[in-house]
């Protein structure tokens, strides 16, 4: 199938799922933030500990994977001071002087190859070349610029890979049309894939799903992909409206985050599996199939929808957090498929589900469907 493409967003601890439970009906692809590839600072427990044991274990698994360079938040003012320890030992965070001056990726040509080098260094390995960004927020402030500044010199970089390119903005832009117009010029500029992220969408408006649905119908009428990253149970509507793929996690990364940058705060540096065992931790809820709701593994029973992907284990007595997970990327990727294979009919199917939000997104297909008719 040429649509519906479904893309893990993996947790940093994802590696020992993707060895011992991942197969090729969990995800098509993953995506994997740069931060998870950096060096421990010395402050942290896990020191000296390898950093690629995630994209090894893809490889090994014979996944593909993609990077999220994650540089929105370096343009933050309060990024030296604010950025963990974590995220400032990424290569690309030491590229630039802290925050990152968009004008400087602009006019110093030496300064913005650096940093595309330090780019490459850590997505050899990765099926697409994924472009540094800022957050594109409002006109003058050269954000937009710079990236489109990137993406023309990255072009050079990625050899036979695609160009990914990210369009990371804010709600605001998005129901004024300039993330359209963000798209343009970042299409011109040489994208061949373009990561959508909107920060603080409303999934319950109208009016935010609309317009979302426009954004990639723009992206895709212009023979580039066209990525919904961070959306969780959206993303198969925007898939239904002409979306390439969608992004999610299994418990996280199913919205992108509504601050840009917070200030860092020193964690436990447990691992998150070992803190779910102590109580600690989100715990991963079960993806009811037919449906929007997530439910928690003790509720579980004969009430509740089995999967119907054959060999999923998350509903039988017993499932631990690595079944439940992999049911809900394999539910994720199901949804993607089906929502692909319907287009904007996929709204028959969101009118059948309970709730609110379905019907908001069955109207949303129906209106943008209309109005591509009457073009």
């Amino acid at each position: 199938m040429s649509r519906g493409h479904f893309y893990a967003r993996l947790e940093e601890s994802d590696w020992k799922f993707v060895r011992r439970v991942a197969s090729m009906q969990s995800f098509d692809a993953a995506i994997v933030k740069a931060p998870y590839l950096a060096d421990y600072p010395e402050s942290d427990s896990r020191h000296g500990q390898p950093t690629d044991r995630l994209t090894e274990a893809l490889g090994e698994r014979g996944f593909s994977w993609a990077l999220d360079p994650a540089t929105a938040l370096f343009g933050h003012p309060r990024a030296a001071e604010w950025a963990s320890p974590r995220a400032r030992s990424c290569p690309m965070a030491a590229a630039l002087p802290l925050p990152w001056d968009p004008g400087l990726i602009i006019g110093d040509d030496e300064a913005a190859l650096e940093l595309l080098s330090r780019a490459e260094a850590i997505q050899r390995n990765a099926t697409a070349f994924s472009v540094p960004y800022l957050e594109v927020r409002k006109p003058g402030e050269g954000h937009l610029e710079a990236n489109c500044s990137l993406i023309g010199m990255g072009a050079e970089l990625a050899g036979d890979r695609r160009v990914l390119a990210y369009l990371q903005t804010l709600r605001g832009e998005l129901l004024r049309g300039r993330a359209i117009e963000a798209a343009r010029r970042m299409i011109a500029a040489g994208a061949q894939t373009i990561a959508i992220r909107i920060r603080s969408l409303r999934p319950e408006s109208l009016e935010d799903i609309v317009a979302y649905l426009e954004l990639v119908a723009f992206i895709e009428d212009r023979g580039v992909r066209a990525v919904a990253d961070s959306v969780g149970l959206l993303g198969p509507t925007l898939v239904a409206g002409g979306a390439d793929a969608f992004s999610s996690g299994a418990r996280y990364f199913q919205a992108v985050p509504k601050t840009l940058l917070s200030r860092w705060q020193e964690p436990d540096h447990h691992h998150e599996e070992d803190a779910e065992d102590r109580g600690g931790g989100r715990p991963i809820l079960y993806q009811v199939p037919g449906t929007l709701i997530e439910t928690p593994h003790q509720e579980l029973d004969d009430s509740v929808a089995a999967c119907p992907v054959e060999g999923c284990k998350a509903s039988a007595p017993g499932a631990g957090r690595r079944e439940r997970r992999d049911h809900n990327l394999h539910d994720f990727k199901r949804r993607g498929r089906e929502a692909a294979a319907l287009g904007y009919g996929y709204a028959d199917v969101l009118r059948t589900l309970p709730g609110d939000r379905p019907a908001v997104w069955a109207r949303a297909l129906d209106q943008v469907a209309e109005r591509r008719r009457a073009v």
